[in-house]
């Protein structure tokens, strides 16, 4: 006797989004590889995602108080888009030269940083911290 198991119903689908903002900044205070300003960019990304069909489980699992299977599909299908537009938004922003700002690379990181973790000894006020950190580190506030 032969077992089958039944495949995962998918299909490929394409979608569409607009770049804005990266890493908590307006895309347009970047600048690409070549040292130009960047716009606001739209990108296409695929996913696979189920398959709506009925085949009688929905009300086996509406019994047991879950999520139908459709209501389920729907909140797989979402998590795929949402996963596919942020790992293609990633290769987006790669490509055009866009980097995570971190204390290596963007100075007012670094002072935010120190800033941080005066305020975390408790023995500055938040006016203190500020300009303690300036001192430490000769970096100005933006």
């Amino acid at each position: 006797m032969f077992h089958v198991e039944q495949e995962d119903k998918m299909e490929n689908k394409t979608g569409t989004s607009e770049c804005k903002t990266a890493h908590g900044r307006p895309i347009t205070s970047y600048k690409d590889k070549d040292g130009n300003p960047l716009e606001v960019f739209t990108y296409d990304f695929t996913y696979d995602a189920y398959t709506e069909d009925k085949d009688g489980e929905a009300e086996l699992v509406k019994d047991n108080n879950q999520l139908t299977l459709l209501e389920q599909l729907k909140v797989r299908n979402a998590e795929r888009v949402s996963n596919a537009r942020a790992k293609q938004l990633a290769v987006e922003l790669t490509n055009r030269g866009v980097v995570k700002p971190d204390a290596k690379n963007d100075p007012q990181v670094l002072l935010k940083d120190i800033f941080d973790k005066l305020m975390i000894t408790k023995l500055y006020d938040v006016e203190g911290a500020r300009k303690m950190a300036t001192q430490v580190t000769g970096i100005e506030w933006a």
